[in-house]
């Protein structure tokens, strides 16, 4: 317990590792990224896919005010390694995952039916 007093706390935090780019390399692993962003949602989160060689993305908007952190709604931007974009409009936070679960489970579904070579 730290007691009150008028002294400043310093904080000190270490990096953590990038999960992401730790496996990349990894076959045969569906992987998918997400990106908050505060500017250029589809550029700066396509980037994202390719750098880390995911197999989709999941990219939000940050606004100004904070949304969507501590909203119960959201709006996303589903990107695949082919880059073909969707886009959800804002919706109920539950709702989204569903959505996006069915593009994920048809694209999952391919990604096991029609592997890259290695």
């Amino acid at each position: 317990m730290v007691k009150k007093s008028s002294e400043s706390l310093n904080l000190q935090l270490s990096p953590t590792t990038d999960i992401l780019t730790s496996i990349k390399h990894y076959e045969r692993v569906f992987k998918i990224g997400f990106a908050a962003e505060s500017e250029n949602l589809a550029d700066n989160a396509t980037q994202k896919l390719k750098s880390k060689q995911l197999d989709a993305i999941i990219a939000n908007q940050i606004e100004s005010d904070g949304f969507p952190f501590a909203a119960d709604d959201n709006a996303v931007m589903y990107i695949n390694k082919s880059l073909q974009h969707t886009k959800f409009a804002r919706d109920s936070k539950a709702v989204l995952a569903h959505k996006l679960m069915q593009i994920i489970s048809r694209e999952y579904i391919e990604f096991n039916l029609h592997p890259e070579p290695a």
